[in-house]
C-alpha cells in the first residue's frame, strides 16, 4: 500500500476524502480521531511514523468500521498534514501544521496559559487541540504543569522558576495588584484598596495569594499588615511587561 507524498491508496473511483468532517479545517471526525489515538500508542515504541503499519494497526484495533473508511480517514490527516508521511516524525516538520504553529505563538507570548484559552483562541474542538498539545509537549516544543486542578503550558525553554509568577498573572486582578506596588513600592493596604476599588476581603485574599506564593514581600506593625513590596526576583520578568501597560 502506497501513501507517499499523501498517495490514494484506494482505486481511482472512490473519493479522496470521505463523508465525515475533513481535516482541511483541522477538526477532527470520530475515525480520525480513533487513528491519532493509535498513533500516539505506535509513536510511543517507533521514532518513524510508518503509514502502512498504522493502517494494519488501526484495521486490527477498528474492527467495527470499514477498511475503506479508515483508509480515506488517514488519507486525509496525511494530506493536511496532521500525521507527517512515511518519515521521522521532526520538530520541523511537526511545525508544518499551521494550528500547531498558532498553538506554540499563543503559549510564548502567555506562559502559564490555560487550555480554555488556547481553544478559544484558535476555535477548535478540544480533541483537536488535545491532540496538537500532545504533540508539542511530546516533541519539547512546550511543557504541560498542573497547578492544583488546573493544567497550564509553558515554553518548553522558559525557565520554570517563574511557573507561579505566569501562572497568577492569568488570575484576574493580580497584575493591577503587581503594577501598583511596582509603581509605589512599600504601598499600604488600604492605598491598594482604594486605588483598585475593590472589596477589602477580595483583596486580602489576591494579596495573600501573592505573599504565600513569594512574589510579595510584606511587613508588619502589630499584627497589622503595613506595607507591600514585589519580591526582588521577579522585577526583571515583570518590568517589560508592566511597561506596556496602562496602570488600572
Amino acid at each position: 500500500m502506497n501513501m507517499a507524498n499523501g498517495g490514494d491508496p484506494l482505486p481511482k473511483a472512490l473519493p479522496l476524502f470521505s463523508n465525515e468532517k475533513s481535516a482541511e479545517d483541522d477538526e477532527f471526525s470520530h475515525i480520525q480521531q480513533r487513528i491519532l489515538d493509535i498513533t500516539d500508542h505506535l509513536l510511543e515504541h517507533h521514532y518513524l511514523l510508518d503509514l502502512e503499519v498504522l493502517y494494519y494497526e488501526c484495521v486490527r484495533s477498528m474492527r467495527d468500521i470499514d477498511k475503506a473508511q479508515i483508509q480515506l480517514a488517514l488519507n486525509d490527516l496525511v494530506r493536511h498534514k496532521i500525521l507527517i508521511n512515511g518519515k521521522a516524525l521532526t520538530r520541523q516538520k511537526l511545525l508544518e501544521n499551521p494550528n500547531r504553529q498558532r498553538i506554540l505563538e499563543l503559549v510564548r507570548m502567555e506562559p502559564g496559559i490555560h487550555f480554555s484559552r488556547i481553544k478559544a483562541a484558535i476555535n477548535k474542538e478540544s480533541r483537536t487541540v488535545q491532540w496538537h498539545l500532545k504533540m508539542l509537549v511530546k516533541y519539547d516544543f512546550i511543557r504541560e504543569e498542573k497547578f492544583g486542578n488546573n493544567i497550564v503550558y509553558f515554553d518548553f525553554l522558559l525557565n520554570k522558576q517563574y511557573d507561579r509568577l505566569h501562572y497568577n498573572l492569568h488570575k484576574d486582578g493580580i497584575l493591577s495588584i503587581l503594577k501598583n506596588i511596582f509603581v509605589q513600592p512599600g504601598i499600604t493596604l488600604m492605598a491598594l484598596m482604594d486605588k483598585l476599588q475593590l472589596p477589602r476581603s477580595t483583596l486580602m485574599r489576591k494579596v495573600k495569594t501573592l505573599i504565600d506564593e513569594g512574589l510579595v514581600k510584606v511587613s508588619f506593625l502589630a499584627n497589622q499588615m503595613m506595607s507591600l513590596v514585589l519580591a526582588e526576583n521577579i522585577v526583571p520578568i515583570l518590568q517589560p511587561m508592566l511597561a506596556t501597560r496602562t496602570l488600572a
